[in-house]
């Protein structure tokens, strides 16, 4: 994603820096690091900010990293030490409608953010 890209689809969505960053939970100043092109964003970011912006995640992304969200997970070599539960989820994302996994990313944070809180 390119910090101007960023900017561009915050400014046609018509909200401030600041708005974002409440939207998103993410800090004023990440997201103007992010505008400037001086950082990048993790997925989970990218998440966030994709839901504030009230848009999929792919609208977020140049096309070269959009076309790898396309791609099947058919084609995916998972380690041999994957969990069958991780297989299963990854094979399972492209058939949910949007708005599911838009709910998953929602309890996935709640869980990431308990933990976090409690120390991992």
């Amino acid at each position: 994603m390119s910090g101007q890209r960023l900017n561009r689809l915050r400014r046609q969505a018509g909200i401030t820096m600041t708005e974002l960053a409440r939207r998103s939970g993410l800090s004023q100043g990440y997201i103007s690091r992010l505008e400037m092109g001086r950082g990048t964003p993790s997925l989970r970011a990218l998440a966030r900010l994709a839901q504030a912006l009230d848009m999929p995640l792919a609208i977020l992304l140049d096309e070269p990293d959009r076309s790898l969200l396309n791609q099947r997970a058919v084609g995916i070599t998972y380690p041999s030490d994957a969990a069958p539960e991780d297989v299963a989820i990854i094979e399972a994302l492209p058939r949910l409608k949007r708005r599911h996994k838009q709910g998953l990313l929602t309890i996935i944070e709640g869980i990431l953010e308990a933990d976090d809180e409690r120390g991992g």
